[in-house]
């Protein structure tokens, strides 16, 4: 990151320690994702969101608020907060709430193009997978394809419990993507069943790739924001 980048202004300017470029620009990014938590009937449901704006504006996948009778989300802090659901879209799935508090100044991400990636361009992502147990892991990947499922964007990160709504970000820091699923294949056997033959199919999740919402798809969605 730049020393003009948003995330870089503030009083801890200058004094980000790490090892790596990735790992200072992970200990910025960090502060914009949050757990979220959505109170179901049945039980709950854990996700991942992101600030898309300082007014306390989260973005994450419709699955994960969906029906919820309260939504609940944990910043980088420790903070608690509980939130609103301002717009959602099944289709797509994803989904804008807002934390209800007076506080105007949390750390927003900056919204990249995800038309000006490539196969093989390094990401980050950060995001709560299996829910609390592990929030805030850090997972580094490529762009692996494009136009898979519903126009989604093919990541060599997969997708768990509790990392759906997980921001991608490329090397600048910068949001290309929003974590969705993870892919799975259909696998048929056929076998004999009292002298006819029948076909059974299954769905088994692929290992090692995710799926994710190209960010430019949400535009419409991030323009109520402001």
């Amino acid at each position: 990151l730049g020393e003009n980048h948003p995330l870089m202004q503030g009083d801890e300017a200058g004094k980000i320690e790490g090892n790596s470029p990735v790992s200072r620009l992970v200990e910025k990014l960090d502060k914009s994702v949050v757990y979220i938590v959505s109170d179901k009937d049945g039980g709950v449901a854990e996700g991942t969101g992101f600030f898309v704006g300082n007014n306390g504006h989260v973005m994450t996948n419709a699955h994960v608020i969906s029906k919820a009778r309260r939504v609940y989300i944990k910043t980088l802090d420790g903070k608690e907060y509980r939130a609103e659901v301002i717009s959602s879209d099944q289709q797509l799935d994803v989904a804008l709430v807002r934390l209800v508090s007076n506080k105007r100044d949390f750390p927003s991400v900056i919204v990249g193009d995800s038309s000006k990636v490539s196969k093989g361009d390094k990401i980050v992502m950060i995001g709560n997978p299996l829910g609390g147990k592990y929030e805030h892991t850090v997972m580094t990947g490529i762009i692996s394809g494009f136009n898979r499922e519903d126009g989604s964007m093919q990541l060599s990160i997969p997708s768990y419990p509790g990392s759906s709504g997980s921001p991608i970000f490329d090397s600048k820091g910068n949001v290309i993507a929003i974590l969705r699923a993870r892919a799975v294949t259909e696998n048929a056997k056929v076998v004999k069943i009292k002298k006819e033959m029948v076909t059974l199919r299954t769905i088994e999740a692929v290992e090692n790739i995710g799926l994710a919402i190209p960010i430019n798809y949400v535009r419409p969605l991030l323009s109520t924001v402001n």
